[in-house]
């Protein structure tokens, strides 16, 4: 504290020096620019303070007012999130306001915020002046040079002592700026600063509208039953921790005044995780000290110490609501107190559990009008604490009520949200941070667990939140291999992360969780035992292999044996690489267009190292890139999260096949250097081979060069082999250009994946070696890694326009396969590639007797098979099966249109597709329109959400 103090005055001394006055702490006597108009002169008062040993003492009636003058803050200081923080101290909660007005130079009012009494002990006005001030709208800086505290009185007559301390008017950049109970008045002023944030008041003014009642034996049996999961036995204290939670209860200073009001050390890092985290520790020392070993002396200190920290300004109201992107303190924060809660008499229990509550938006539970998207991490960190918190609470008819309520939050937080919102998505894909997140989705593991616990009470989870959920982890399970491997373009911050947040004990207890619903659901029994190749269930098995769309994540996923191939792209609202400062430095080129293949659920089979040490992140496969310098890479500013310009990447599955399609234009307000780099690329998944081509490839760069990446595999020891046109390839250096001008290639990479690259596309690299790479957390790129790596690519040079490219994939290949499937691609007996332009890529798989379109724009004339045109840009699949066609679109653009409450919000779109010739409807499930136009058939596809349409036709005689 002593440090902070220090610091603080030094600061204020720098501040004086430019004549601003931005501080005050009242330890140097009264200041001369404060006055007042009441009769009683303003004095200093030791009885209650915040900084030092001081603090401003105000007797104040109705209408008196507290003048600060001059100021002379620049206007530089009002800017932002720069925000002023004014701790007052209420000896008695009632409803006498306080109203702050804020006047410049030239004596004009430019800001006026209010503050309720209504507590006792410390509070903060605490506003940022750009942004908190006038329904939240953005108010122009301004040269601040007087404020008024004007006193309003609930009783006319009465008289209240004030105190002020620790007066910055401006310079707190703390971004929690969240209302509370005493700034409630003015609520509406306060801008929303963010899901980390969260909404302390909003979820305190939640009431239970749900009567108490008495609590029936089974729910008394049910609540005990949880109590024995959740509330664990005390741990003992050692000598060293009594002794440091001792020496910081007397290090406090905590004093009794002349009217047994209590005073100490101020605490002016009361919002600071670190430092609740710390004062709920000790707390719980003392208090395991007492109940464990008889320790009177802890009680004592135990009890004089909690009310000191309620005094000053530890309490409800207070700032102590911990945002939930501080993991470690989000968790840790009310173990002490609830530790405590056994200790302490009645009212301060009462006191205590009203803290925590509020820190932890406890009455979320009872919001009745609840919008879906609640913040994923919210989940994962704070729903264990709400269960113990209802759990603490002493009335067991409350408990029974609360724990009601909390069977619904796990419905609420299990809703398909819409757009940027948390949550899950209509697809089943997880947000946070308004995107798809894999690696982010422990939450849904969480939930898993705490509804588990659940089970068999009656308080069980309900039948829609089992099966929201059932469809979020499905989804999330099939975009990986074996359950246990995920692509890395999925895998966040953290780069090549060793696993999957949903575990198989985790599906096995979703099983359950279903069981006790009496759903019995063979079809997630099915999954488990195909998923990770197990007979666990005694059910009918499932072949699930298949091409699988969640456009929610712009990805495509082809699931075959031991395999998947992963491919994803990007948009201009979510966003591809997410890059921290310190996470993902280089992870730019993570999604652009990326196509994985993954190998029996493990990272050495697929080629990978965990975090990527090693890794060559210019080279991503699948991707279209600019090779650049590390420093020329690497993000620039500390969060460098990308998006891009185009609105159409995901897939369409059409059952075992599928498509996938990119439009990119690197966003003209890059975070990175602009190469304008562009390309529309595109992915058929047939069977078992994967169609990849190129156009509309370009980029500025004087620097590196523009590729197309066809593979990457890091060993920390293996030196596999590859091979190129039945040429082994096993020197442990090798470094090759191969010319496709006047006949095709192929390769096979060190996992033994095929590629096949036909005549006509540019120069192909090849290179076998060690290689060392910075480190995903290298801010500077100085820290690096070692690797064994072989990577190929098609190098495009420094041209910028016209290029193409096409290759085919192969995964689980030979060499004696490979040889024959590239005859057979080079006479194009399997695929026929029948328009790669500007606009659209088609490819007809001949074995299917089916033609796969991708449209990047409308395209008037195409008769390319029965497309005669196509009104918007979509993916479309059209298979001939006997006498009829199967006609499936989506369209991976979500058509995403702004909302308030989330973001953006996916919005239908319609595209009409003309056929030639006249056709009947024998299917149309999805009820599109349809009808014969003369001598053409046309059908108007309504499209939301990327899910696809179908219809199925017959040709007219």
């Amino acid at each position: 504290m002593k440090y902070i103090t220090v610091f603080l005055f030094s600061a204020m001394c720098s501040m004086a020096a430019y004549g601003q006055y931005k501080y005050e702490d009242f330890n140097k006597g009264l200041p001369d620019k404060w006055s007042t108009t009441s009769k009683t002169q303003l004095t200093l008062s030791s009885d209650h303070y915040k900084d030092g040993g001081q603090s401003l003492k105000w007797e104040a009636k109705d209408n008196d007012v507290l003048t600060v003058a001059p100021l002379s803050i620049s206007e530089k200081a009002t800017i932002g999130h720069l925000a002023a923080e004014i701790f007052v101290y209420s000896k008695v909660p009632g409803l006498d306001t306080l109203i702050f007005q804020f006047f410049d130079n030239k004596d004009q009012l430019k800001r006026e915020g209010r503050m309720l009494l209504n507590y006792k002990g410390w509070r903060a006005y605490h506003r940022s002046w750009q942004f908190d001030y006038n329904n939240g709208i953005d108010q122009e800086p301004f040269r601040l040079d007087k404020c008024r505290i004007i006193y309003k009185s609930e009783k006319t007559a009465a008289e209240k002592t004030i105190y002020f301390d620790a007066v910055k008017f401006t310079g707190d950049k703390d971004l929690r700026r969240q209302p509370a109970p005493h700034t409630e008045i003015d609520r509406q002023d306060f801008k929303p600063i963010g899901l980390a944030g969260g909404d302390p008041l909003g979820s305190w003014l939640n009431k239970p509208t749900e009567g108490l009642r008495k609590v029936t034996d089974g729910e008394a049996k049910d609540i005990q039953k949880l109590k024995e999961i959740y509330l664990k036995p005390l741990q003992p204290v050692d000598k060293k921790q009594l002794q440091e939670a001792m020496a910081y209860v007397k290090y406090a200073n905590i004093e009794r005044n002349q009217d047994n009001s209590i005073k100490g050390r101020g605490i002016l890092a009361i919002a600071k995780p670190d430092t609740l985290v710390k004062i709920s520790g000790y707390c719980g020392v003392l208090a395991r000290s007492f109940l464990l070993d008889k320790n009177k002396e802890a009680k004592d200190a135990l009890l004089l110490f909690t009310e000191y920290l309620i005094d000053q300004g530890l309490a409800e109201g207070g700032r102590n609501v911990l945002p939930t992107n501080s993991y470690y303190n989000a968790r840790n924060f009310p173990l002490g107190f609830m530790e405590a809660l056994g200790v302490y008499p009645a009212d301060m229990r009462a006191q205590i559990l009203a803290m925590l509550k509020w820190s932890h938006e406890y009455n979320r539970i009872y919001n009745d009008h609840f919008k879906p998207g609640i913040n994923t991490d919210f989940v994962l960190l704070k729903l264990q604490t709400l269960i113990r918190l209802a759990l603490l609470n002493p009335k067991e008819e409350e408990t029974a009520r609360d724990l009601k309520y909390i069977s619904r939050f796990f419905e609420q937080s299990a809703a398909i949200s819409q757009g940027g919102n948390d949550g899950i998505k209509p697809d089943g894909i997880g947000f946070h941070h308004h995107s798809a997140h894999m690696s982010y989705m422990s939450a849904f593991s969480a939930w898993i667990d705490h509804a588990y616990s659940f089970k068999g009470t009656s308080f069980r989870i309900s039948k829609p939140a089992y099966e929201n959920m059932r469809l979020a982890v499905r989804s999330l399970l099939l975009e990986t291999s074996k359950g246990t491997l995920m692509p890395h373009a999925l895998s966040g911050r953290k780069p090549f992360t060793a696993g999957v947040p949903v575990k198989s004990t985790h599906v096995e207890k979703l099983i359950k969780i279903g069981d006790d619903l009496n759903l019995h659901d063979d079809e997630m029994k099915a999954f488990y035992n195909y998923l990770y190749k197990e007979n666990k269930y005694s059910v009918q098995q499932a072949d699930m292999d298949g091409f699988y769309q969640f456009n929610y994540a712009q990805l495509g996923i082809l699931r075959k044996d031991n395999w998947i191939a992963a491919m994803r792209g990007f948009t201009d609202r979510m966003f591809g690489a997410e890059i921290y400062d310190k996470q993902n430095r280089f992870g730019r080129y993570q999604s652009y267009g990326s196509l994985e293949v993954l190998y029996n659920g493990k990272a050495p089979e697929t080629g990978y190292i965990q975090y990527g040490k090693g890794w060559d992140w210019n080279v991503m496969p699948g991707t279209t890139t600019v090779h650049l310098p590390w420093d020329r890479l690497k993000a620039v500013g500390a969060t460098a999260t990308e998006f891009q310009d185009k609105s159409f990447a995901g897939a369409l599955s059409l059952g075992k096949n599928g498509v996938f399609g990119l439009d990119f234009a690197q966003r003209s307000k890059s975070r990175y250097v602009n190469q304008k780099l562009t390309f529309r690329k595109s992915v058929f998944a047939f069977d078992r081979i994967l169609v990849c081509l190129g156009s509309n490839i370009s980029a500025e760069t004087d620097v590196g060069h523009l590729a197309t990446n066809l593979f990457q595999n890091v060993f920390k020891e293996d030196r596999p082999s590859i091979y190129q046109s039945n040429k082994k390839i096993s020197e442990e250096t090798y470094a090759g250009s191969i010319s496709v001008d006047n006949e095709s290639t192929w390769l096979i990479n060190s996992v033994h994946t095929g590629y096949y690259i036909p005549k006509g596309n540019n120069e192909i690299e090849v290179i076998r070696g060690e290689q060392v790479t910075p480190d995903y957390t290298s801010n500077d790129g100085k820290k690096t890694n070692k690797a064994w790596a072989s990577k190929a690519w098609i190098n495009h040079g420094k041209e910028d326009s016209g290029i193409k490219y096409h290759f085919t994939v192969v995964p689980q290949t030979t060499v004696k396969e490979m040889k024959d499937l590239a005859a057979r691609f080079d006479n194009n007996s399997i695929y026929e590639i029948l328009e790669q332009t500007e606009t659209a890529h088609v490819v007809r798989y001949i074995p299917d007797n089916l033609i796969s379109y991708v449209f990047f724009e409308p395209q008037e004339n195409t008769n390319i098979g029965y497309v005669q045109s196509v009104s918007g840009a979509c993916l479309l699949g059209i298979k001939d099966v006997g006498d009829r066609i199967e006609v499936t679109m989506a369209s991976p653009d979500l058509h995403a249109q702004p909302n308030a409450e989330s973001y953006w919000v996916s919005t239908e779109n319609t595209v009409k597709l003309r056929l030639s010739g006249k056709w009947k409807v024998i299917e149309n499930r999805s009820d599109i329109a349809v009808g014969n136009k003369g001598i053409f058939f046309e059908a108007d596809f309504n499209l939301i959400h990327g899910f696809p349409k179908k219809i199925v036709l017959k040709k007219e005689n």
